[in-house]
């Protein structure tokens, strides 16, 4: 479904059935619908749900390979979605992200304090839309922040290289 003619968007719902989730539920089809116009207004929407989408959605559904998903979202150019794990793999793949669930770990304040993840301010179907118009506009600022970041940690692969020379010589 990648398009590289236009700008592509990642969204992903969940179900909201895990122990942790008790009492939380997710955007109603409605919303989800609203947002996929109009971030197929201007360009390709592919869509990750665990639950079931409404029929004029299942278009969108992502049907790639599982193990390729990263792939698809590390070229998109915005992920939006209720899963927590997925927004920080988009966020280190190098696409902005906007998580707009119930939790928030210090780890993820973190991420949020520092304009490297974007949650909206409120549970609200406007919040959420105002958080998809800011990402979109800023782009280049979360590009530079992000660099930033990620400068401030060791490059993990090559840490584990050096210590397995270093072991091999021994």
């Amino acid at each position: 479904g990648w398009n590289p003619e236009v700008d592509n968007f990642f969204i992903r719902t969940v179900l909201w059935r895990a122990n942790h989730d008790s009492g939380k539920s997710g955007w109603p089809d409605s919303t989800l619908m609203r947002l996929v116009d109009k971030l197929s207004a201007i360009g390709q929407v592919h869509i990750s749900s665990e639950r079931p989408l409404p029929k004029s959605l299942e278009a969108k559904r992502y049907s790639g390979a599982k193990t390729e998903v990263h792939h698809l979202i590390a070229k998109c150019k915005l992920y939006v979605g209720e899963s927590l794990t997925m927004a920080q793999e988009a966020f280190l793949l190098g696409t902005p992200a906007i998580y707009d669930g119930h939790d928030v770990p210090s780890p993820t304040q973190d991420m949020v304090d520092q304009g490297l993840l974007i949650m909206p301010a409120s549970q609200s179907e406007a919040s959420l839309f105002l958080a998809v118009e800011n990402s979109l506009e800023n782009h280049e600022v979360f590009n530079q922040r992000r660099k930033e970041y990620m400068r401030t940690y060791p490059n993990l692969t090559e840490y584990i290289l050096a210590a397995i020379g270093q072991h091999a010589k021994k």
